[in-house]
């Protein structure tokens, strides 16, 4: 059952890369706002 394998690890990579994408945007927007309040 190697395919079944494979989707895991696909449903793993796209899992941690929507989450790395979700955290850089919410310090992004936290940066820009401490950016905005500092001027």
């Amino acid at each position: 059952w190697g395919f079944i394998r494979d989707e895991m690890n696909i449903f793993v990579f796209i899992l941690v890369l929507f989450l790395t994408i979700g955290y850089g945007i919410q310090i992004w927007d936290e940066h820009i706002k401490e950016k905005r309040n500092g001027k």
